[in-house]
């Protein structure tokens, strides 16, 4: 037989971490969202110009740009003040 008491614990848990994960990816999605309207028209920038134009850490910029590299939504451009630059590519809309 189920103890009931332990499956409401269950569930309150798993409720829990679903809530904690959905407001992860909601935080990630408006800071994708910062960087993408910061990058677009705006040709290249450095991780240090974004985080100054979005106003999130340098750390957290590189984690999006690792990201948008590997699934081809950026790339590096060059070296500009010695800081790597990036760009939008074009299955972000950018040329």
């Amino acid at each position: 037989m189920v103890d009931s008491k332990l499956l409401a614990e269950i569930r309150e848990t798993r409720k829990a971490k679903v809530n904690d994960v959905t407001k992860k990816m909601k935080l990630h999605q408006a800071e994708r969202q910062k960087i993408v309207a910061a990058m677009r028209g705006s040709g290249s920038a450095t991780i240090s110009e974004l985080a100054r134009k979005t106003g999130l850490s340098p750390s957290s910029i590189v984690k999006h740009m690792l990201s948008m590299r590997k699934f081809g939504l950026a790339l590096e451009t060059g070296i500009c003040q010695d800081e790597y630059s990036y760009r939008l590519t074009s299955k972000m809309g950018e040329r």
